[in-house]
């Protein structure tokens, strides 16, 4: 788990200037691979050899997971919901993991994984974004992409969990970029960030209304609502 796979291209067209990082070349072909493995490397080294990785995911993180608790040697196990792909699936057995899959969305699998932990002293729950262990992770893209400490305007970031974005601000805090605004982007109909604003009206500052169709459940840790996502065909 040493170095970073990722490898840097260089626009000479556009912007020679600014690298572009090649997240789909970590071994799990995403950049989750940064904040999971390194959760994962962490948990190993407080814990020791037995801890027990545990996981909800519908997908990456939960490859991740398998990915580097193998790389570690550790037991681990995915709980996913219902409809992951066959490749997926087959992918985190491949690399020695138990999958269980549990519900018809991620809330009902991260519960059926933190009741799993509760029983096993020797588990930990692996959050699949929202944990500063798995945003500190993913904070290395950003000395990664920009050596050379060429400070951006601005920065576009993807939004699903927001471990990403997290970790954005994490590494522009790290070199001194508080003040690089950065934006949040999501796609239309998969838009839970935007929503879960839009269901909190007073706690942040945006006049959204939720759009018809998601649904909303308090998130009782932090007191706010969050948007779940209608389900896609």
């Amino acid at each position: 788990m040493e170095g970073d796979p990722a490898p840097i291209l260089i626009s000479h067209i556009r912007a020679p200037w600014l690298p572009r990082i090649l997240e789909h070349f970590q071994p799990t072909q995403s950049f989750k691979c940064r904040g999971t493995s390194y959760f994962v490397l962490q948990a190993r080294r407080s814990r020791g050899p037995e801890v027990h990785i545990v996981i909800a995911s519908s997908g990456n993180s939960g490859l991740a997971a398998a990915w580097a608790s193998k790389a570690l040697g550790l037991r681990c196990t995915v709980f996913l919901p219902a409809g992951v792909s066959a490749p997926t699936v087959e992918f985190m057995k491949k690399e020695g993991a138990e999958v269980v899959t549990e519900g018809s969305i991620y809330l009902d699998a991260k519960r059926a994984a933190e009741k799993l932990v509760e029983s096993e002293s020797n588990a930990i729950f692996v959050p699949a974004y929202d944990d500063p262990i798995i945003w500190e992770g993913h904070s290395s893209m950003i000395a990664r992409q920009l050596p050379n400490k060429v400070k951006p305007d601005a920065i576009f970031c993807s939004v699903g969990g927001g471990g990403l974005c997290a970790g954005v601000m994490l590494g522009c805090r790290s070199v001194g970029w508080d003040d690089v605004p950065i934006i949040a982007l999501e796609t239309t109909g998969s838009n839970c960030f935007y929503q879960s604003l839009a269901f909190n009206p007073g706690a942040f500052p945006t006049q959204s209304e939720p759009a018809n169709g998601f649904r909303a459940e308090r998130n009782t840790e932090y007191d706010v609502m969050v948007a779940h996502l209608p389900a896609l065909t």
